[in-house]
This record gives C-alpha cells, sequence and structure tokens, in this order.
C-alpha cells in the first residue's frame, strides 16, 4: 500500500465523528445488552441503489448477522430517508460513506442503534471486510489517540453504539482494511453488482484538508434506493431516540458550503438561457434545440457537449466549422491538470499549436458581457494566449469548479457536458510526465467528433477568423 493511502488511513483513525476513524481491538467483552426485534424473515433483502448519474449498485443483506442493522436500513430506505443524498466522503482503496442529511458526515440522525460486531460483544456478526462489503457508520472515541483496551467501558460504549444513518461500502480489500474494521463496524451486506461504479467514486478528486476534508468535489448523488424484502415484512428496529426528518437541514449553516459539481444528467446552471424552438417558444428541456458535440474517444468513451452560441456565437461556429471539417478526428488530449481542466485539440499534440488563425475572445473581460456561463465541471471553453483574442483550436473541458476564479470571465465559455462526465473525470485521473509538464503519459485519443443538428437550423453562418502570428499556449 503507498505512502500517501497509508497516511490518509492513520488520519483517518483519528478523527473525531468522522465515521471510520479508529483501529479498534477487539477486546472480547460484551458491553452491550443487545435486543433483536422479534419475527424477523429467514430472507436476504437485496437493495438497489440508483445514483443520478444513471449508475445502479445492487447489494444484498444478512439479516441472520445482523437483525437490528438490517432492520434499521431497510426501515430508512421505506422512509426514503437515503433518496437524494450523497456519497459525501471516498478514500481510494477504502471507502465511499453516504447516508448525511446534512450532507458533510456532520449531520445529526436523532437516534442510535446498538453496534451489532464482536468488539462490543455482539459474537454472531462474522461478516467479513473485503470489496464491496456494507457497513454502518459509526463515531470513533472521543479520546482519538487512546488505545481501544485503555478506553472506559462507557466510551467504548459511546462509540460502538452511534450508528444511526451513514453507511459506507468498502472500496477495495487490503489488510489494513481488515484490521482496521473486522470486528469494529456492523457489517450487514455486499455488493452483487455495480462495484464498478463503487471504484469509479471512491477514486474522485476530494478536498485535501479542513471540515471537509475526502468530500469529493463532484459529489454523487443517491436518486433512490429500494429494497425488495423477497414478500417478506421486516419489523422496526430498536433505536435509542428519535429519527429526525432529513428535511431538517432548513438552516443553511448545517448545509454543505460548496456547490456541487453537475452530474452527467443535470441541465445547464440558471445563468444559461435555455434553447428555443424555430418558432421562439422555451423549451422544457434546456437542451432541447441545440447543437450536440459528440465525441468519440479512442477506447469506446463519449462525450457529449451541448453548444451555447447565444453566450459566444462565433466561438461556436469555429467550433462547429472545425468538427464539420473532422479537424479534431485523432487529436489528442494533450493536457490534464489535475481537478482544474483536461485541454485537446491541438493537431501536433503540443499547446504550442500554430494553424495561422485565430478569433476574437468572447468573454466579459474582453468586453463580451453576453457570456455569463460560468466554469462548473463539465463547462467548455477554449484555451488562448495572454492575447485576448488569440484562441484557435484548443479546447478544454472543466473537470470541477476549482477554476472559477481564474477562468470565469476571462476564457471564452461556448459548451457544457451533458454526457460523458464519467470519461472526463477518469481522463482528469491520468496519470502525467511530472514536473512542470502536464501531459499524459498515454495521451487519450478522440477518435472523432460529430454534430447533431436540429431541423430547425438550416443555415450556420462561416465564423470570423483573424490571421495572426502569435502561438496559443498551453
Amino acid at each position: 500500500m503507498n505512502k500517501k493511502l497509508t497516511a490518509a488511513l492513520a488520519l483517518l483513525m483519528a478523527v473525531l465523528l468522522a465515521v471510520l476513524t479508529a483501529c479498534n481491538p477487539k477486546d472480547g467483552g460484551k458491553l452491550t445488552e443487545f435486543k433483536t426485534p422479534g419475527g424477523i424473515p429467514d430472507v436476504n433483502p437485496e437493495i438497489t441503489i440508483t445514483m443520478k448519474d444513471g449508475n445502479v449498485i445492487k447489494a444484498v443483506l444478512y439479516p441472520a448477522k445482523a437483525p437490528n442493522t438490517v432492520c434499521n436500513f431497510l426501515a430508512l430506505v421505506k422512509a426514503k430517508y437515503y433518496n437524494g443524498l450523497t456519497f459525501h466522503r471516498v478514500m481510494k482503496d477504502f471507502m465511499i460513506q453516504g447516508g448525511d442529511a446534512a450532507g458533510n458526515g456532520r449531520g445529526v440522525s436523532g437516534f442510535s442503534i446498538n453496534g451489532e460486531f464482536s468488539a462490543n460483544g455482539f459474537e454472531q456478526n462474522d461478516i467479513p471486510f473485503k470489496e464491496g462489503t456494507l457497513a454502518m457508520a459509526r463515531q470513533g472515541f472521543k479520546r482519538a489517540n487512546v488505545p481501544a483496551d485503555q478506553q472506559s467501558d462507557d466510551e467504548k460504549r459511546e462509540a460502538y453504539n452511534s450508528a444511526g444513518t451513514q453507511f459506507f461500502i468498502v472500496d477495495a480489500t487490503s489488510e489494513n482494511n481488515s484490521l482496521a474494521l473486522d470486528g469494529n463496524y456492523a457489517a450487514f451486506g455486499e455488493v452483487t453488482e455495480g462495484i464498478e461504479f463503487v471504484h469509479e467514486y471512491a477514486r474522485r478528486n476530494t478536498r485535501p484538508s479542513g471540515d471537509d476534508m475526502d468530500k469529493p468535489y463532484d459529489l454523487p448523488y443517491i436518486k433512490t434506493i429500494t429494497a425488495d424484502t423477497k414478500g417478506a415484512e421486516f419489523p422496526e428496529p430498536i433505536i435509542e431516540g428519535e429519527v429526525i426528518d432529513k428535511d431538517y437541514v432548513a438552516n443553511p449553516t448545517t448545509a454543505p458550503t460548496t456547490t456541487a459539481a453537475p452530474t452527467t444528467t443535470e441541465p445547464p446552471t440558471t445563468t444559461v438561457p435555455p434553447a428555443t424552438t424555430s418558432e421562439g417558444q422555451t423549451t422544457a428541456d434546456p437542451n432541447e434545440g441545440r447543437i450536440l458535440a459528440t465525441i468519440t474517444m479512442e477506447d469506446g468513451g463519449k462525450i457529449v457537449i451541448a453548444l451555447y452560441p447565444e453566450m459566444a456565437e462565433n466561438t461556436v461556429l469555429n467550433f462547429i466549422d472545425l468538427v464539420q471539417n473532422k479537424f479534431y478526428d485523432n487529436v489528442i488530449f494533450h493536457r490534464v491538470s489535475q481537478n482544474f481542466v483536461i485541454q485537446g485539440g491541438a493537431k501536433n499534440g503540443r499547446g504550442d499549436y500554430d494553424p495561422g488563425w485565430s478569433i476574437d475572445g468572447e468573454f466579459s473581460e474582453n468586453g463580451h458581457s453576453a457570456n455569463t456561463l460560468s466554469y462548473d465541471a463539465g463547462v467548455v471553453g477554449m484555451a488562448r494566449t495572454g492575447d485576448p483574442n488569440s484562441a484557435s483550436t484548443q479546447f478544454f473541458i472543466a473537470t470541477t469548479a476549482n477554476g472559477k476564479d481564474s477562468l470565469d470571465g476571462k476564457y471564452a465559455a461556448f459548451g457544457k457536458v451533458i454526457e460523458g462526465m464519467d470519461v472526463v473525470r477518469r481522463m482528469n485521473t491520468l496519470v502525467v510526465e511530472g514536473g512542470t509538464s502536464e501531459r499524459p503519459v498515454n495521451p487519450p485519443k478522440m477518435k472523432t467528433v460529430r454534430l447533431t443538428i436540429p431541423k430547425s437550423i438550416d443555415n450556420i453562418p462561416a465564423p470570423v477568423r483573424n490571421n495572426h502570428a502569435t502561438q496559443p499556449s498551453q
């Protein structure tokens, strides 16, 4: 295991209220008197987690191993508690964690359940922690740096019996994960389908420090969680306290302070006027009536970009002309600035490419106030040098919203990814040559770029271009 991951795990185990916080050795003692709901069916329910981006994760639950934990989870699913929440915390090779109504891991569920695991004296739960294991998150010890065998029984009970709504899914099997988790957290199921999506979410780029450490910039949103109980009725769980409705997050100070990056199925930001039909009527779908550009990558991945001529008309016309002339076919993304942008469109595969012409920069700092498209994740803009009118063929896609301050109003935004942000995110994590170079070791190649033009658009004029002698930088 690499040093970075080991250090992250060590820090993870020392933070109060961050779930998976302490490597608590099993003491074998029975700290808690457990009560099990009566009449638990002899079936293994199956759950389906449907994500807002369309990905689906399925899992089987084991009530024979963790009866009250399963009843608690099913009750929350039945109440639609998890619908619309996020996986607010991810760690590559360790886990993804969700189920907090506040969206930051510090929400108050208002209730707790006893921890059904051996360190708490619940010996029947022998579910191992491996890739795909589902388990309940809980508090760590208040005295985070004190070993478990030196904690008082009251301190152990407070930590061990603190689970409520938050759960996690193990990303990868490792000896470190087993040492930290086996017998110390209430495992209650395992993924049967969609583990590749767990891996994808766990590898998203996260905030490196502060209260929101390990929170993804591009949050994975849970659309729904549903359960198939095989026709059986599971009893209500035995809880301490009272479940608080997730709508309690009405006070903005308790809600996440950062704006989540849009998913691939979300419409553009509200600053973007919706498209119109040929009759001039506003359409229900902001992308209906727009020209779409589909980038098909050499590895089969696809990125669909909706173009916004109302923001940067000549920039869009320039892009359309290049696509229609198949300029971008077999051209690479030569630059990956992680958590910022991926950039491509240079025929020579380098940032110094110069076609001999340029276009005027349609952005507010260059006097083009109509362009109000903000650089959220997925927004597409034109690369340029220090000269505001030096853009030509190179374009970039924002991979997070990190670049707003340096990009908004300074670079011509002209489109937005509406499908394929998973492809963009994968490129964002590519290994680069290092040093001052942001060139990927294995640059991803665009196989083709093609347009979908609505029938209502029958005339697309040529772009206005200027001859120049400068070279666009990377």
